[in-house]
């Protein structure tokens, strides 16, 4: 059997070497872990980027949206005027026709 004080200094000695692989293995993740944040915020950066050309694009959109309601409201305005005109040229020949008819 081995005397005591050798085998407690072969066992400090494995903990030691275990201690030493373990912060090798926590030292490689938080390496990966950090480069993996770096990735994300990178990601986030790109992300933040596209966000604001979206929200340029919608902005000139919502500008178009309103200009065709701008020239449509236009249009409907005088397509009114238009219709009024029709109207009263109806109106005027409904009442010379009944005249018309009355003298008949």
């Amino acid at each position: 059997m081995a005397e005591p004080e050798n085998h407690t200094l072969h066992l400090l000695r494995e903990f030691r070497e275990e201690s030493r692989q373990f912060q090798g293995e926590v030292r490689e993740f938080q390496g990966e872990t950090r480069q993996a944040l770096a990735d994300v915020r990178g990601d986030i950066a790109d992300l933040r980027g596209d966000l604001s050309e979206v929200r340029v694009r919608v902005g000139e959109t919502n500008q178009h949206v309103d200009k065709l309601i701008q020239a449509v409201a236009g249009e409907i305005v005088k397509s009114r005027y238009a219709t009024a005109a029709v109207d009263d040229r109806l109106t005027e020949i409904e009442r010379r026709l009944a005249a018309l008819e009355q003298t008949r």
